[in-house]
């Protein structure tokens, strides 16, 4: 019989606590409510690790999707995520909280693309600069991973004013390598399946890892490169996900509208909450500079 999620968060939480003991490692296990993007607060285990300054988390709500899915007992599941989260913890962090300061910080902040609406929390409590319904936030880099800007760390870590952090890291953003991509071409290189190539209508525009595609609208030089690659001097753009957004040509669009039923229908059906950017459609025209909302 399948746990409810408060039956199943229960014994997992008690499962986890268990697990952590056999990891010399941890010296501690927390229960939390974070702020997740996209998701608002979330019930966490926090594991403390010994002589680290980082604390891996796991969510319980995330570990019930893969209880019901993978078919795996509690305590399984609450020992391999433990067992996971350690791992990664242990071999991925190389870095001295001393590394964190002012003189690092050109190095290391970055901006990360959000909805707005659906992160008013996690903008109360940062620097964020703000674009229509969509919010950019700073985060700084360590190893493979991030950690918010916020703003007890931004007093704490760096003495800067919101200004100070936000120009630093919206300049370090911009110096992305962004890809212009056509759709059809990448979906193939993707698959690694020969289709029909097509004109290209659709251009998928990406980030580097770190930064996502979807900062370009924070960019008037890469706007313009984008008119280049679609070949016209306006294009429509579809934030499809807190990754990467999609350009279209004015040239390939018939009825403008069409584009926001088609997005929203896509952000229903197939974009996982936790990438959700926005409904809205935006345009880039290149001989005013402006980038709108579509009405």
């Amino acid at each position: 019989m399948i746990l409810s999620y408060e039956e199943f968060r229960d014994e997992f939480t008690k499962c986890v606590f268990e697990s952590a003991k056999a990891f010399s490692a941890v010296t501690a296990v927390e229960q939390r409510l974070l702020y997740k993007s996209n998701r608002g607060l979330m019930e966490a285990l926090s594991l403390k690790m010994k002589e680290l300054n980082v604390a891996p988390v796991i969510y319980p709500f995330d570990a019930y999707e893969h209880y019901r899915s993978d078919e795996k007992t509690v305590s399984n599941l609450a020992r391999e995520m433990v067992e996971n989260a350690v791992s990664a913890t242990l071999s991925g962090v190389s870095f001295d909280i001393s590394d964190i300061c002012p003189e690092t910080a050109p190095d290391h902040l970055y901006l990360q693309i959000l909805n707005g609406e659906r992160n008013k929390s996690l903008a109360e409590s940062t620097a964020h600069l703000t674009f229509y319904d969509l919010i950019a936030v700073p985060r700084w880099r360590i190893d493979e991973g991030s950690i918010l800007c916020s703003h007890d760390f931004q007093r704490e870590f760096l003495g800067f004013s919101d200004e100070e952090i936000l120009n630093i890291a919206l300049e370090n953003t911009l110096k992305c390598d962004f890809s212009i991509r056509g759709l059809t071409e990448y979906l193939c290189d993707l698959s690694e399946v020969d289709m029909p190539r097509f004109e290209e209508r659709m251009f998928l525009v990406l980030g580097d890892g770190f930064v996502s595609g979807a900062m370009a609208v924070f960019s008037r030089k890469m706007l313009e490169k984008i008119c280049i690659a679609v070949e016209d001097e306006a294009f429509f753009i579809i934030p499809s996900s807190v990754s990467e957004i999609i350009a279209v040509p004015e040239w390939a669009v018939y009825e403008p509208g069409d584009l926001q039923k088609i997005c929203r229908e896509v952000n229903r059906t197939v974009v996982d909450s936790d990438d959700f950017l926005s409904d809205n459609i935006y345009r880039y025209e290149s001989s005013t500079g402006l980038l709108t909302l579509l009405s």
